[in-house]
């Protein structure tokens, strides 16, 4: 394969992620956030009608924030995308696709969960507050890693379909320091391709070894992060 095939291939598959993550991050991130948000208002003190939340968002009523809040998820999940489709190169087996609701748990839920402000003070029960918002990002990267996995048969194989659903990578695309660190690995990994041993590395068992390890300590290295921040909350 030359270098421009594998540079091309390599940016397939990024986009694939970003597309994959973008609708991830609208239907868990997005949709679903609101409706945890909606159930924590039923949930909770009627006080809380209308409060600002750490997010600006008013809880208990539906406004234009809302659709600030599905944009946001929306552009985190594509970004999010990326990172899971280029690990799954790495990682084989139906285990790899549920395995990710432990990163998005912990790194997920240690960026959602704090002790201060309003989210985790005033919504009642704190530990359902602190249960939706860990299952949220783990369910937004289980999805991403399912879709990734169920669409890379038809991706780019199917243009019309592909076009369609690659506008969910808009975010991770309109944002250029992304754009531009996805098309700087993508070269380095077409010039690493043109060697035969480099190329063959990939589906190494060193190359899955090392995956899975770089993968676990990232799980494990933010899971105090999110023990603290319950502790902090509960």
């Amino acid at each position: 394969m030359t270098w421009t095939a594998s540079f091309f291939a390599f940016l397939r598959r990024a986009l694939l992620g970003a597309a994959a993550g973008g609708i991830a991050g609208i239907l868990v991130g997005g949709i679903g956030g609101r409706l945890a948000m909606l159930l924590l208002r039923f949930t909770s003190p009627g006080s809380v009608r209308g409060t600002l939340t750490d997010d600006e968002f008013e809880i208990g009523v539906v406004t234009f924030d809302t659709l600030n809040l599905v944009v946001t998820t929306w552009a985190l999940g594509a970004i999010a995308g990326l990172f899971v489709a280029l690990a799954l190169r790495f990682m084989h087996g139906r285990w790899a696709v549920w395995a990710w609701a432990a990163p998005g748990a912990t790194l997920g839920g240690a960026g959602l969960i704090h002790g201060d402000g309003v989210d985790f003070t005033v919504l009642e029960p704190a530990w359902l507050a602190v249960l939706l918002f860990i299952v949220i990002p783990a369910a937004g990267l289980v999805l991403t890693a399912a879709l990734v996995r169920s669409w890379q048969g038809w991706w780019w194989v199917n243009r019309r379909r592909t076009a369609i659903v690659a506008v969910a990578a808009a975010p991770a695309v309109a944002f250029f320091p992304v754009g531009l660190a996805v098309i700087a690995v993508g070269a380095a990994y077409a010039f690493l391709a043109k060697n035969p041993v480099a190329r063959e590395f990939e589906n190494s068992v060193p190359a899955r070894t090392a995956a899975v390890a770089v993968f676990s300590l990232v799980t494990i290295g933010f899971a105090p992060v999110l023990a603290a921040d319950m502790a902090a909350v509960l």
